[in-house]
């Protein structure tokens, strides 16, 4: 109560557009209904309404939110969920099939069983008599045994020895349960989690796109602040100015991978011109292409180291054309 008029009092209006805090509301207002009915009714004449405080259950769902702070945690649950649908599916094909071999139990086996009673093998198994005796206890005899595994020479063995040919359907009983009805349920819930796997990693691609949208727009902004000269571009030394005294342009970037050392080989592969200058779209949207890329600012030291190399080979080749220039023009 306490909390719900907390919330009330600081978010005001905006208190009754969270789900949230209407479900805290319509708790709290139920447990004052229920105390004051419950003071009302001391003599015990009118009608108990405590069962309906099961319904305090509905404040464990607020968990929910606690799921936004562990994603692995979030996508197992999402795909524990998914695979609901399937498993239902699964085990009403499962109790149809209990069901099948149930008749088939009544008819065949229950005789049998019968027999082996009136012997008195079965003496203190107060079960064993009506194993088979209509299709809910043959089915649960087969979910027992098969199934789960228990106890299953205590009515099966005697009846195979009995009649050896119900070992055959007993056999048939495995195999369609155990062995074939289990593992596709089993294969179709591992697929299904598979799809929900790959549908939440799609879903965090797109949030992640959308959190790096948002960063960008927010480093657009900053660097337009940053432009000191406002001519529209970016200097290396401002970029540097930036890590240094802008604290929320330095914690942008490296939040997008992006270091204060990656300042000058990036700038040099984007100042393909030699200008001195970048422009604030094309920074942006080469430091997102950073943070999406697994290798982070490596690439872009490579293509410097590269640039170096090409620049310094070209240099090179130049002096030597014209050394080998002089030298042909001296000759003449």
């Amino acid at each position: 109560t306490l909390e719900s008029l907390a919330r009330f009092y600081i978010w005001r209006g905006a208190f009754f557009c969270s789900f949230w805090n209407m479900l805290d509301l319509g708790l709290v207002t139920l447990d004052l209904i229920l105390l004051i009915v419950d003071a009302a009714s001391k003599d015990g004449s009118a009608p108990s309404f405590s069962f309906l405080r099961v319904v305090r259950l509905l404040r464990l769902a607020r968990s929910i939110r606690v799921l936004r702070m562990f994603p692995q945690l979030a996508l197992m649950v999402h795909g524990l969920f998914a695979t609901v649908q399937v498993m239902a599916s699964g085990l009403l094909m499962l109790c149809i099939t209990l069901v099948i071999f149930g008749i088939l139990g009544v008819q065949f086996l229950h005789p049998v069983n019968q027999r082996i009673a009136a012997s008195g093998v079965y003496e203190g198994c107060e079960r064993c008599e009506r194993a088979f005796k209509s299709v809910p206890q043959a089915a649960l005899t087969f979910a027992q045994q098969i199934i789960t595994g228990d106890s299953w020479g205590q009515v099966s063995i005697p009846i195979i020895e009995e009649q050896p040919v119900a070992a055959v359907l007993f056999a048939f009983v495995f195999i369609v349960l155990n062995l074939m009805l289990l593992n596709v349920i089993l294969a179709l819930v591992v697929e299904e989690s598979l799809k929900a796997a790959k549908a939440d990693d799609r879903a965090l691609l797109l949030e992640q796109e959308r959190i790096n949208n948002a960063m960008a727009k927010n480093l657009l902004r900053i660097c337009e602040a940053m432009d000191l000269d406002e001519d529209g571009v970016l200097s290396e030394e401002e970029l540097r100015c930036g890590f240094d005294d802008n604290a929320e342009f330095a914690e942008i970037m490296a939040t997008m991978k992006f270091t204060r050392e990656d300042c000058g080989p990036v700038f040099s592969v984007l100042d393909a011109d030699r200008s001195g200058g970048i422009d604030y779209l094309e920074f942006v949207d080469e430091v997102r292409k950073m943070h999406a890329s697994e290798t982070g600012g490596v690439m872009y030291v490579v293509k410097y180291h590269f640039a170096e190399l090409r620049a310094r080979f070209l240099q090179s080749m130049e002096e030597e054309f014209d050394m080998l220039h002089d030298a042909l023009a001296g000759r003449q």
